[in-house]
């Protein structure tokens, strides 16, 4: 298998991060990583905003959080036991999990292919992280976490466009429990269905 389809195959979310730094060389390439994605029309407006503010993180984070209405896991359909999301624990403050570095995806807002770029972006983000050795989780409510004064605020202090909206964040960090093996994946035969 080659080293693509390891990182593919391999790569889990990660909700639970050592406090050690990532690395700029590091960072650099998962940034690239993503600038290399795919995106509509080769137009490549999507903007980056990376945080490595703990203060920032953790402000934001609580305000994701509190964006996810508090729906919780029911007992029989945990997200992770051992790698618990906000639906399974409640007592996790932050939908960014602590992470180091929370990297802010936005585009345009009204650009019809804005969200698919960003979140395709994420991926390849996601995936040059781990193969790197670093964790990730990819997390939504973006839109809700800077649709608030103090998000525009952090949005017009980075000089991130005005007209430009928040789609997705990617939590970076190192692993604290290491990388998770792969959930079950549910039956091919019941979620492919071809058209000859």
């Amino acid at each position: 298998m080659n080293d693509t389809l390891k990182s593919i195959f391999g790569r889990r979310s990660v909700r639970k991060f050592t406090e050690q730094k990532v690395d700029d060389e590091n960072l650099n390439i998962i940034v690239e990583a993503g600038l290399y994605a795919p995106n509509a029309g080769n137009r490549q407006t999507t903007a980056v905003l990376i945080s490595r503010n703990g203060e920032i993180n953790d402000k934001l984070g609580k305000i994701n959080k509190k964006a996810f209405k508090g729906r919780i896991s029911t007992t029989d359909s945990f997200i992770s036991k051992d790698n618990p999301s906000i639906a399974d624990d409640t007592t996790i403050e932050s939908g960014f999990y602590g992470a180091p570095v929370v990297i802010t995806l936005f585009g345009p807002k009204d650009f019809l292919y804005s969200v698919p770029d960003c979140w395709v972006m994420a991926e390849n983000m996601a995936l040059a992280a781990y193969s790197v050795g670093i964790g990730s989780c990819l997390i939504a409510r973006a839109e809700d976490t800077f649709d608030t004064d103090i998000g525009q605020k952090i949005q017009n202090e980075a000089g991130v466009p005005p007209d430009f909206v928040a789609r997705v964040h990617i939590a970076l960090g190192y692993p604290k429990d290491g990388f998770k093996e792969a959930k079950e994946r549910k039956r091919k035969d019941e979620r492919i269905l071809i058209v000859d």
